[in-house]
């Protein structure tokens, strides 16, 4: 049988698009690395490339297999009074076998695995607890969408006590209360403190260049930073009520974020103030936060399901389009569940850490009792941290010791950690330690970033379809060729669903290679500074002190958002190489 043209039949398959000749015979014009009368055979430039890719491969594994044989070999001929050395030095440079059986039991504690295992118990709760109580929901707009009826659900009466302008506000007088007995309880250090015994001083929620509960206060303000995206998101898409000036709308906003703050500052403030009191209250509240969030976020603020609360704002399009694209089963809310997995791990961890801290004040208060010394020393909170630096091997001490070492005598990391990460990744060193600040910070890069890749992933994708057809028209009318059906384009354009998930995922690793590196760059920075080395970074000219302590200010906002804007550019930028290649 004989096919004329390629209106009736297409020979060419996927490599290849089929067209007409002068003769109105089919003829295929093959795509990159193919060629053949029917596109399925390999060019010599396809031939040529995955050549150079074996060969490129097998001159890495040469030249890695040599330097780590050199290095191997170098190592064992190490001399007799090095080896000497190392034995004496063992408490400061342990090999791999004292790393595990030593220093693993140091850095993974009763404690540490007790939180982990209490984490994992907790998020598995929460996010079993939401699938329950999101799943009647999904099971409605189900049934009313295969009815073709209005896509909402009706919220539950609680719901208004705990919502004002889409945002958990029945904590928010908690708060405010734990904050005024803090205060009511604080102890002033230096003004005016003969006055009421020293009691009713300001609340302090961190120190940021403090070493202390570092961990916890960064995992506090990633989960705020996670919210704070949802603010960013309205702003973006202009999700605000027509009726409201832009005055009040950006007076909402403010009072969001002041409220957000408020909320989460009676678990700052009660670690740092570090007392029975202050502990026992920031753990009820944090639990009963946690709680309130995990229900808000179901039944009252769901993330795909609209309410008649927002019904208007999309008509339930939005939603109908996931159910066309994701499917009327449990899709969607797998996706939910698992996009709430990275929020709900950074609060598992404050529930738990919390009441942890709480006994371990309270066993430390009766030791101190039982021990009965009328004459203790009570120490000062700075006096505390003086004293913690002094000790042999804190961080402050390794580093005055490494001043009088060359590199090749420092001794490395006691970190089991850091002896599996390759020194060319990022080296670990025990001399030096990020402030509160960088950590804050970076933490709430990463919750974020995380946030803007899982919702670019599952939101977006739904219409690169019709982004696509979109598109294909407007090429179509610029090359005056028709829609019609068998007549050949001359600009076909590809599937954009791959190229959109591997710009994504392309833009998200090299936003975090990026940021690591600059981790890097910033602890090279600081340890330039500390012996008074201004070669990369000029002395401070004091004239600018103000402009310094501004841009200090500013620097956390300024910085999170260059980040997500370059991270949007990489996006972009990826997205049409990987158009480029596939067409």
């Amino acid at each position: 049988m004989t096919y004329i043209d390629c209106s009736t039949y297409d020979p060419c398959g996927r490599y290849g698009y089929c067209g007409d000749d002068v003769n109105g015979n089919w003829e295929c014009q093959c795509k990159f690395w193919w060629t053949g009368t029917l596109c399925n055979k390999q060019s010599s430039s396809g031939i040529q490339v995955i050549v150079l890719g074996v060969l490129v491969g097998v001159l890495l594994i040469i030249f890695y297999g040599l330097s780590t044989f050199f290095s191997t070999r170098r190592n064992k001929q190490e001399t007799t009074i090095d080896k000497k050395r190392n034995d004496q030095n063992i408490g400061l440079n342990p090999n791999l076998t004292h790393v595990v059986i030593v220093n693993v039991k140091r850095s993974a504690r009763l404690s540490s695995c007790f939180i982990a295992i209490f984490m994992l118990i907790v998020t598995t709760v929460a996010l079993v607890t939401k699938w329950s109580l999101i799943q009647p929901i999904h099971n409605e707009l189900v049934k009313k969408y295969q009815e073709q009826d209005l896509l909402f659900y009706t919220r539950k009466s609680f719901c208004r006590l705990i919502d004002f302008e889409d945002f958990n506000m029945l904590t928010f007088p908690i708060a405010c209360l734990l904050v005024i007995i803090f205060i009511i309880f604080s102890k002033r250090t230096s003004c005016m403190r003969q006055k009421l015994k020293g009691y009713i001083a300001p609340v302090i929620p961190i120190d940021f260049y403090m070493h202390m509960k570092r961990k916890f206060a960064a995992v506090v303000f990633a989960i705020i930073a996670d919210e704070l995206v949802d603010i960013v998101s309205q702003v973006l898409l202009g999700e605000t009520s027509n009726d409201d000036g832009v005055i009040v709308v950006y007076i909402l906003r403010i009072a969001k974020v002041l409220v957000i703050g408020l909320r989460y500052y009676p678990v700052l403030s009660a670690v740092y103030i570090d007392s029975i009191l202050t502990l026992l209250c920031a753990t009820f509240y944090a639990w009963l936060d946690f709680s309130l969030t995990v229900v808000d976020q179901s039944l009252c603020q769901s993330d795909f399901y609209p309410s008649d609360d927002n019904f208007d704002d999309t008509n339930g399009t939005d939603l109908e389009i996931l159910f066309n694209y994701y499917g009327t089963g449990h899709s969607l809310i797998l996706i939910t569940i698992l996009s709430d997995i990275p929020r709900y791990i950074c609060w598992s961890y404050i529930v738990i850490k919390l009441p942890i801290l709480l006994i371990a004040k309270i066993h430390k208060t009766i030791k101190h009792k039982q021990e009965n010394r009328p004459n203790r020393l009570h120490l000062t909170r700075e006096e505390k941290i003086l004293l913690h630096s002094s000790a042999p091997h804190s961080v402050e001490m390794t580093y005055v010791r490494n001043l009088f070492r060359s590199i090749n005598q420092r001794s490395t990391s006691r970190s089991f950690l850091a002896r599996l990460i390759p020194k060319f990744i990022y080296q670990w060193r025990d001399d030096f330690r990020f402030s509160s600040r960088i950590l804050c910070i970076y933490s709430t890069i990463f919750l974020v970033l995380v946030s803007i890749t899982i919702q670019a992933c599952i939101l977006v994708l739904p219409y690169m379809d019709i982004m696509q057809q979109y598109l294909q028209q407007q090429v179509d009318t610029l090359t005056g060729v028709s829609s019609l059906i068998g007549v050949q384009r001359e600009f076909p354009l590809p599937n954009f669903v791959p190229p959109y998930v591997i710009a994504i995922l392309a833009a998200f690793i090299i936003t975090i290679i990026q940021l690591l590196t600059l981790l890097a760059n910033i602890r090279r920075n600081l340890l330039q500074i500390f012996r008074s080395d201004g070669s990369e970074i000029p002395v401070r000219d004091k004239s600018k002190y103000l402009s310094y302590t501004t841009g200090n200010f500013h620097f956390a906002g300024f910085f999170i958002g260059y980040v997500i804007w370059g991270y949007i550019l990489t996006a972009v930028f990826a997205f049409i190489v990987c158009i480029c290649i596939d067409a």
